[in-house]
């Protein structure tokens, strides 16, 4: 959400001009940003709202109360320049999603663990991947990825171990063999990505 009256937030807000701004993550679903009240304050303001939105595929926002005792979280993250949507997704995905820390078995390995190692990595920046997940039929995994600064970009993203099968897939994890998946290259595949576009793919690793 960015610098309306009245805000439908995921995991983030930001108020901003080309000087500089603050990005406001939180776990909150609905904010003001401007004085409501009959003797309103001057300037931008962030509170919350008690009232919760749905939406449909084509109808207008339903509100509806949101009631009982809560606590309100949030991160402050000023910034200087204008707003940089990157960033501002960055730090409500970082806030929501904290990383957790776990000591693991190593099951009698005796070796040298490396000092980096990450499931998958993506480039460019603003490629988001935005879901990791088990499918709910078939082999391999799912994972779902969208555009974030509205330019089309050619993305890269690496796993932990060589690609054997990659597939597009809809959004409710169905093959579609009408449409060209992204290209392998031994650990990576490599794919092309619209403005704002959402692509969800299936990707099989090989076996050790």
């Amino acid at each position: 959400a960015y610098m309306q009256t009245k805000l439908i937030v995921k995991n983030w807000l930001d108020l901003s001009d080309e000087h500089y701004g603050i990005t406001f993550a939180t776990r909150w679903p609905s904010f003001e940003v401007k004085d409501s009240t009959k003797k309103p304050l001057s300037g931008y303001l962030i509170q919350p709202v008690f009232v919760k939105a749905d939406q449909t595929c084509g109808g207008d926002h339903f509100f509806y109360e949101i009631a009982g005792t809560h606590i309100i979280e949030f991160s402050l993250r000023p910034h200087i320049g204008g707003f940089n949507p990157i960033e501002a997704i960055r730090a409500g995905w970082e806030y929501n999603v904290p990383l957790i820390a776990k000591v693991c078995e190593t099951n009698g390995y005796e070796g040298i663990l490396p000092e980096f190692f990450s499931f998958c990595h993506v480039k460019p920046e603003n490629v988001i991947v935005s879901v990791i997940k088990l499918p709910e039929e078939g082999e391999g995994f799912i994972v779902r990825y969208y555009e974030a600064k509205g330019v089309e970009s050619t993305g890269k993203m690496k796993f932990f171990k060589p690609v054997n099968r990659v597939f597009s897939t809809n959004i409710i994890e169905e093959n579609e063999e009408n449409k060209e998946p992204p290209f392998i290259k031994g650990d990576q595949i490599i794919f092309n990505i619209g403005k704002n576009e959402i692509q969800t793919i299936r990707v099989v690793l090989k076996e050790d």
